[in-house]
């Protein structure tokens, strides 16, 4: 008698324990999907920032001006270039 009280008492913590688990689990899809949720809007969000050109920087660089390590042709100055 007192082990099936036992064995009925730990099905019950196993029962508990799983419930909240699952209640846990539930809660972290909820959360990723929130989450999946937040990362697409600002994808999208940065996607029609690159469209504008009032957002200076969220266009991807042009690959000639990056390719150059040399300065613009406006910063070569030269003693002899400038009017005295």
């Amino acid at each position: 008698m007192e082990h099936e009280e036992r064995q009925e008492e730990r099905e019950r913590e196993i029962r508990a324990v799983t419930d909240q688990l699952e209640e846990r689990g539930e809660h972290m899809e909820q959360r990723g999907d929130e989450l999946e949720q937040q990362v697409d809007n600002v994808r999208e969000e940065f996607r029609r920032k690159q469209q504008s050109e009032d957002v200076p920087g969220a266009q991807e660089p042009n690959p000639i001006e990056e390719e150059s390590d040399s300065p613009p042709p406006e910063a070569d100055i030269t003693p002899g270039d400038q009017d005295e």
